[in-house]
């Protein structure tokens, strides 16, 4: 009996002992001259900035492919590639904008120069559209604060003429401000987003607004003058990236909401009062908290948009290490497109995001290495098209078996850098779910019990978007954390070059990364 005892002790001890050789074989894998190595080619200007659809891009994909199948990985698919149709739109022509005023004495047409007094944002199809317009103030409908600019309008099949902000928003001291901050408070994209939902709710067919601060030297600027670092004095300014648009092959065609911008002069013609004074306006409402919305009379907009498409074709780069249990997955994925090379420089993006690439790398030779098989399938992705709107993680989470379970992402973006105010060069942002509330502890657990030099500062998301490649599996569910470096002045410049990456720094996210998707593998959340 003692015998059977200390063989099944001696069984059991050996077992943990090489499942304890085995992890630390995956965490000492996980080197600073690899990291640097693999980093160093993804940003170098001969991968002209990995663009979607573009050579560089291309070549990418097949440097993560190759090591993916050097680092022991099987392919997710028939080969690592998972290949997917984008449709480029961009604006083919000058936009046209008049407002037909009716007069007893018949009609008045003014026309307007695109560029000059407005700009039109771009949709999929090519649009004619003419309709009254109606003010509706800041666009805002919150039955909890009892405050609704839509109230009484209708707007059914109208344009809406909306300001930024809300009641308030440049007095903080006021008591609108009080009332509305909390809920309010302006983000750009979350606030043109919310408000274009509201006008689609309301049943408008587009939205008119006053160019904002943040736009009045983009399509409305001189083109002699700029003010742009990297732009060489006396050169004319390139093309923006944002002339151009992107939808997945496979989306259906939608009732896309027409948004355009205009100046002031054309705001107050389109609103029929030319004596209208803006800050007038918000000046009442933020003094009474009460809508002073109107219907325009007598007065409509006619719009003429010209677009034209091109087909793109990209690929997402996918392996896979199977697991025991062949029936549940965790994934671990960043993007590696980048903006490619506009105005005679290259985007080479080290930090955004060469950084989560080789992080995502980093962790496929970590598990590649353990001798111990993972309990899950570990499914690694290399994202195309997230710059352009997270085309390759929606395409991939559609193109997903209604039976795949996959149990937990972990998203790279950005693990390189220090943010403004990291003056230590140790700050990650933890961005989680609030309803993945397991996920703190054991990250706080991998970085103390490891020594791993990094302050974990946590952002909760309410599961359902966000701006990089976990938002469409954070829309199906699936509980995810996103690993992020923070904001830095280089970004979305060309000056995001390898010599700025914070080496340390990203050495111990790989190793939190390794450590954090081996504690999930085996325990669960």
């Amino acid at each position: 009996m003692k015998q059977a005892i200390f063989f099944f002790t001696f069984i059991q001890f050996s077992f943990l002992l090489f499942a304890q050789n085995s992890f630390e074989n995956g965490l000492k894998s996980i080197k600073k001259e690899v990291i640097q190595a693999e980093l160093e080619f993804l940003s170098s200007d001969y991968l002209e900035g990995r663009e979607m659809g573009q050579k560089g891009g291309y070549v990418a994909a097949e440097y993560i492919a190759s090591l993916m199948k050097l680092y022991g990985l099987q392919p997710l698919y028939n080969d690592y590639f998972q290949e997917f149709n984008v449709i480029e739109l961009k604006q083919n022509g000058n936009n046209e904008f008049r407002i037909k005023q009716k007069t007893k004495n018949g009609e008045i047409v003014l026309s307007f120069q695109d560029k000059v007094d407005f700009s039109i944002d771009i949709i999929d199809l090519s649009r004619n559209l003419e309709a009254q317009v109606v003010f509706a103030g800041y666009g805002i409908t919150d039955n909890t604060l009892g405050y609704d600019d839509y109230k009484g309008l209708d707007v059914n099949g109208k344009f809406v003429f909306i300001l930024d902000g809300f009641p308030g928003h440049t007095d903080k001291n006021s008591d609108a401000y009080k009332t509305f901050n909390q809920k309010y408070t302006i983000r750009r994209y979350a606030d043109n987003y919310s408000k274009a939902e509201n006008a689609k709710t309301h049943g408008a067919i587009g939205i008119i607004k006053l160019v904002a601060d943040y736009e009045k030297n983009t399509w409305n600027s001189n083109k002699h003058y700029f003010d742009e670092e990297m732009l060489k004095k006396g050169q004319f300014p390139g093309n923006s990236f944002y002339d151009k648009e992107y939808i997945l092959h496979e989306e259906q065609m939608t009732e896309e909401l027409l948004e355009i911008k205009v100046t002031k002069r054309l705001a107050k013609s389109i609103l029929g009062k030319k004596d209208f004074d803006f800050e007038t306006f918000e000046n009442q409402v933020k003094q009474n908290q009460k809508p002073q919305s109107f219907n325009v009379a007598e007065i409509f907009v006619e719009v003429k948009t010209n677009i034209a498409s091109s087909l793109v074709k990209c690929r997402n780069v996918c392996g896979i290490i199977k697991g025991k249990d062949t029936t549940t997955n965790i994934i671990v994925g960043a993007h590696y497109d980048h903006y490619g090379m506009y105005n005679n420089f290259i985007w080479n993006g080290a930090d955004d995001n060469g950084s989560g690439t080789t992080g995502m790398l980093t962790l496929a030779k970590a598990f590649s290495e353990m001798s111990e098989q993972p309990e899950h399938n570990l499914i690694f992705v290399a994202f195309d098209g997230e710059e352009k709107g997270l085309h390759g993680s929606t395409f991939f989470v559609s193109e997903m078996p209604a039976d795949m379970k996959v149990d937990y992402m972990l998203n790279f973006d950005m693990i390189s850098r220090n943010s403004r105010e990291d003056s230590l060069g140790n700050i990650c942002y933890i961005i989680l779910a609030n309803y993945n509330e397991n996920i703190q502890p054991v990250l706080e657990k991998s970085v103390s019990e490891n020594d791993l030099n990094l302050n974990l500062t946590y952002w909760p998301s309410d599961g359902k978007g966000g701006g990089s490649d976990h938002a469409p599996f954070a829309r199906k569910g699936i509980p995810y954390s996103f690993f992020w470096s923070g904001w830095h002045d280089d970004y979305h410049n060309p000056s995001d070059e390898i010599q700025k990456i914070n080496w340390d720094k990203m050495l111990n996210l790989c190793k939190l990364g390794f450590i954090h998707v081996y504690e999930i593998d085996r325990n669960g959340l």
